[in-house]
């Protein structure tokens, strides 16, 4: 069954007509072309706080401190539902993504230990054996879909480490989860996602019968304030970690290969200095932001001079705050020498994402280990990329060339 088009919906009666902007985050036709300038080709000339009313309508907020602000007020704008339109079928809130504190301070204080600064450190090793494997035999061939040979991989395979699950299930999940995202019709995606939870329900299963040290029996052992997980809270959690490690690692680094495959001298600036690369990492971080996070309000708020009212969706791309001329000098251009990169491509308050210090560590190995293998390389001008919209931005597909 192909899916639906998103029909325009009756603005309420609570919107000024001046902030209305009719903006398709996820299904207009500019974001297979480059999903990053279509995003601000399509919010260009809108006001800083708008209305769209597609996909049942939704503000969005544009600036910053908005965004930054929204985030820290979870008792205003709660994480439920987590997708606009929210996800139909489901009878219980997603954890943690979902779940707004105090509950989800018993999901952080479970996982935040294990990926905290000195954990993510620890994990270099094994980052950098599975990028190198990933690229063995890579600059013979001169040509690669850096999607498919690395930048979806790489994540797949260091998550299975993090959850003590054989490598050899990877061709496995990774096809599941492509099929999840990229199928073309809604029920072949629908099975797929079918599919993953059924797997992890299993696992979990199979892993509180034999509890080991990794991140799924910690959620198992754990004994936070207000009693033990459910098994249902454990799949959830784990099935989270999964999808999110997946669509924000990889589309990072697949928009992040797509700006230096565009910009040869960001290239050989690398070249020439390969110890820039933790800064050109962070820079291209806070470049291609590529998540749009949602909140729903709990109340009749006014926020910044705008009337919003109890259950008014909310969408905050992370890019436009992350090129907000107030905070960013030259917000829209790559510098490697940008000096307080304090960037939200991570969220902000509660929700901000745990997984940062270790994203960080496979955006540094992972540019330290390409470009100590392949030479100068470019787009595939016979083969563009495929990118898509989204609550994450990112690219199907991203042919490269270079001289072998």
């Amino acid at each position: 069954m192909p899916e639906t088009p998103i029909a325009t919906q009756t603005v309420p009666a609570h919107v000024p007509a001046h902030l209305v902007w009719c903006y398709d985050f996820a299904t207009d036709p500019l974001f297979e072309k480059d999903p990053l300038e279509a995003q601000l080709a399509l919010t260009k000339g809108a006001p800083e706080i708008f209305f769209s009313p597609l996909r049942g309508g939704f503000w969005v907020l544009t600036r910053f401190a908005d965004i930054r602000d929204a985030s820290r007020q979870p008792e205003i704008f709660s994480n439920y539902p987590a997708m606009i339109p929210a996800a139909v079928g489901r009878t219980r809130k997603m954890a943690p993504i979902e779940i707004d504190p105090p509950e989800l301070d018993r999901y952080r204080m479970t996982l935040g230990p294990a990926l905290a600064p000195p954990k993510a450190k620890a994990m270099e090793g094994e980052v950098r054996r599975i990028a190198g494997a990933l690229l063995e035999g890579l600059a013979a061939l001169g040509r690669a879909d850096f999607v498919e040979r690395f930048s979806s991989k790489l994540p797949v395979r260091l998550f299975l480490k993090l959850v003590d699950v054989p490598e050899s299930e990877a061709d496995k999940l990774h096809a599941l989860h492509r099929q999840m995202t990229w199928a073309p019709d809604v029920d072949d995606r629908a099975a797929a996602g079918m599919a993953l939870e059924r797997y992890y329900t299993g696992l979990v299963a199979a892993r509180r019968e034999a509890l080991g040290d990794d991140l799924i029996s910690g959620y198992l052992r754990a004994q936070p304030e207000g009693g033990p997980f459910s098994f249902e809270d454990v799949v959830d959690a784990t099935f989270q970690l999964f999808v999110a490690g997946l669509d924000t690692v990889t589309n990072s680094l697949s928009l992040s290969w797509r700006y230096l495959a565009e910009n040869p001298s960001a290239q050989q600036a690398i070249r020439d200095n390969p110890s820039i690369i933790p800064a050109a990492a962070d820079e291209l971080l806070r470049y291609t932001s590529l998540i749009s996070s949602t909140r729903t309000l709990t109340q009749d708020y006014v926020f910044r001079g705008v009337q919003m009212r109890m259950g008014d969706r909310v969408l905050m791309p992370l890019r436009l705050a992350n090129r907000d001329a107030e905070v960013f000098e030259d917000g829209d251009v790559v510098r490697f020498d940008r000096k307080a990169n304090a960037h939200l491509a991570f969220g902000s308050g509660p929700h901000r994402c745990l997984g940062s210090h270790l994203a960080r560590v496979e955006m540094i190995v992972a540019l330290e280990e390409w470009f100590a293998r392949v030479p100068q390389f470019a787009l595939d001008p016979a083969d563009p990329p495929i990118g898509h919209g989204g609550h994450a931005l990112g690219l199907g597909r991203l042919p490269l060339i270079w001289a072998h």
